[in-house]
């Protein structure tokens, strides 16, 4: 018999009724986007400074939508700013290389975002 088979045969003999319900939210709800720029770098820079070893930034574009997003995270909390506007780029990048800097240097990360 084939490996599903069994599988396949629960499914279609069993009622929906009886079948386990799943969560019926969605990952989307649990990761919203940032409404605004201030509010995303300051939230990013503070995630940072907490704990630089767990924190990872992901650039995303999208050349179909045109949209870029840029998303931050230690796993336990996940931050997202999107946009398609042309200065928000450029705001994107500089907040980008400098968490990269602070990344790669080899001295203490106390006080030197709030410093730039």
């Amino acid at each position: 018999m084939p490996p599903g088979f069994y599988f396949k045969q629960l499914c279609i003999a069993t009622p929906l009724k009886y079948l386990p319900e799943y969560p019926k939210f969605s990952v989307y709800h649990i990761m919203p986007y940032y409404q605004t720029w201030e509010e995303f770098a300051r939230a990013a820079e503070k995630l940072y400074l907490t704990d630089p070893m767990k924190v990872r930034v992901v650039l995303k574009y999208r050349h179909c939508d045109g949209n870029i997003c840029m998303k931050v995270t230690d796993d336990a909390v996940c931050l997202q700013y999107k946009t398609d506007q042309a200065q928000d780029v450029k705001k994107i990048e500089k907040l980008h290389g400098k968490l990269m800097r602070l990344m790669v240097s080899k001295e203490t990360h106390s006080g030197s975002m709030e410093t730039d």
